[in-house]
């Protein structure tokens, strides 16, 4: 299974650092608060990249089932782009999660990337639906706009608690949507 592995820990004054990116290094007393640290942040991250590609998955579904009715080329190219953005940023989150002091700065770039091209990508297709009245589709799309802005403002909370520094009480919680 393919999974974010940030490893950045390196011992400093007594203390062990964990590198999240360059706005987030964090200072841990013991050894093992730093890994148990590092381990979840590897979890929200991971879960967040797995909940982000099944949304990827559906937007690609609903762009097939549009695909014939779409008139407007310029609607298709920007439909087109976010769908290789989205696949480039799960791609390369991935890919750069190992990379040594920089990778995991890149994964969150990377997760903000596929929020805002996935938001992208369906509301495009609404207006593509919503031009032909296919109201079975747009509850459906409108339905996953709202699971994509509940797991954005989720991110948004998680990188707000990394800020907050108060590292040996953070509890990294994962919401599941099914």
């Amino acid at each position: 299974m393919k999974k974010i592995k940030i490893n950045q820990i390196s011992k400093e004054n007594n203390k062990y650092k964990v590198f999240i990116d360059s706005d987030h290094k964090y200072y841990f007393t013991s050894e093992k608060k730093a890994v148990k640290f590092q381990n979840e942040v590897n979890q929200y991250l991971t879960e967040s990249l797995f909940q982000l590609n099944d949304l990827y998955i559906d937007l690609f579904t609903v762009y097939r089932r549009v695909y014939f009715v779409v008139e407007n080329s310029l609607l298709k190219r920007s439909l087109d782009q976010a769908l290789n953005n989205i696949n480039h940023f799960i791609e390369n989150s991935l890919l750069r999660s190992n990379y040594q002091s920089i990778g995991s700065s890149l994964v969150m770039t990377s997760i903000n990337q596929i929020y805002d091209n996935l938001l992208n990508g369906y509301q495009t297709v609404r207006s593509i639906t919503s031009k032909k009245n296919d109201t079975s589709m747009i509850y459906h799309v409108n339905n996953k706009i709202k699971i994509l802005t509940v797991l954005f403002m989720e991110f948004e909370k998680f990188q707000l608690d990394l800020s907050k520094n108060d590292l040996e009480n953070i509890q990294v919680k994962i919401i599941k949507i099914a």
